[in-house]
């Protein structure tokens, strides 16, 4: 029996308080009666995601008012949430640690990625993940780490984030046995590595992915991953994008009879270019891969396509950041519960 019931086919994504680097939108979260509301649509799961920043503001002083509020006005609204590693990473951890590839003006953004090559900040996340876990996991909270540090997609290692990481560099260099090499990454939308970069990227990503969704089981206590990757990047070469297949493979063979649950948020968004590729992963992984439905407007018009494709379900954020609405209203709630009741009775037949 997995985190998720077998009747969850619409997932809840809620926003953080303040969206980080988006704070002239304001607070897009729900309250709890707008969480009430939404359980009565027959959404069971929410998504938490995790503000590194706000809960560690200090090197091992920690917060967890704002967590612990988002728990328990889901369980008070009947659904089980899943908590994020993290989605913003903290600012509080020795400068080393980071990946200096802002200008100085913007180093302190808290998008400021973590490096995936130090081991002091890969040991220091596996811990803090055993912290979230020994205070919240349980039967109605899991943990998930679906990507690294930019959202959808993998870690976007281009020449400009790279060239500046002595852990990066260093680690290049071992497996290359020259002390004089220097990885020479792609552009962000373009395929062109030289093999032993690409070699490099590949297994970087795949033992850091690897690393930390070990941690996760463990704390969590059922043998499942999440997760995501743009697939429109994948196909053009975006960032690390492209070594998703690679990420899951490992996955496969790391965790025997693991469940790989996806997520998918620009599935609709770029007209199903990517259908055929989504739905062979979803056979050659076993893959419950849920798919973005535009902040609860586009659900009318992507259910009747949904249920006869190999979907699992819909992931719903009604009150996005990138939207002008900020209350709750009853279309909304309409087009959530009618979605929920056709899957459900299609499902069923």
């Amino acid at each position: 029996m997995g985190f998720l019931r077998d009747d969850d086919y619409i997932l809840l994504m809620d926003n953080p308080a303040v969206f980080p680097g988006w704070e002239h939108r304001g607070d897009r979260s729900l309250s709890q009666d707008d969480l009430l509301k939404l359980g009565d649509t027959g959404i069971k799961t929410t998504f938490c995601y995790l503000n590194w920043d706000a809960v560690e503001p200090r090197m091992g002083e920690y917060d967890w008012t704002l967590i612990e509020k988002v728990i328990a006005e889901a369980r008070n609204a009947g659904m089980k949430v899943l908590v994020s590693v993290y989605t913003f990473p903290t600012r509080a951890l020795p400068s080393e640690w980071y990946m200096n590839d802002m200008p100085e003006e913007l180093e302190n953004r808290p998008w400021r990625p973590l490096s995936i090559w130090n081991v002091d900040f890969c040991n220091y996340l596996d811990n803090f993940i055993r912290l979230l876990g020994s205070r919240y996991v349980s039967d109605s909270v899991n943990l998930f780490n679906s990507y690294n540090t930019f959202g959808e997609s993998y870690f976007q290692a281009t020449a400009e984030v790279i060239s500046k990481d002595k852990d990066a560099i260093r680690t290049f260099r071992e497996s290359t046995g020259d002390p004089g090499a220097v990885p020479q990454p792609s552009e962000i939308n373009k395929y062109n590595c030289d093999p032993q970069t690409n070699d490099w990227l590949r297994k970087s990503l795949v033992d850091y992915m690897v690393g930390r969704n070990k941690a996760i089981i463990e704390v969590n206590g059922n043998n499942e991953v999440w997760h995501s990757a743009h697939y429109q990047l994948a196909k053009a070469g975006g960032g690390c994008a492209r070594f998703y297949p690679n990420i899951l493979d490992a996955y496969l063979e790391t965790f025997p009879g693991v469940k790989v649950n996806g997520i998918q948020y620009t599935y609709w968004q770029h007209g199903l270019k990517y259908w055929e590729v989504i739905n062979s992963d979803i056979d050659k992984y076993g893959i419950d891969m849920y798919a973005g439905a535009e902040y609860a407007k586009g659900i009318v018009q992507y259910t009747p396509k949904l249920i006869p494709s190999k979907l699992k379900g819909f992931i719903i954020s009604p009150l996005g950041f990138h939207t002008d609405i900020t209350e709750l209203e009853p279309w909304m709630l309409d087009n959530i519960r009618n979605s929920h009741i056709a899957i459900a009775n299609a499902r069923a037949t």
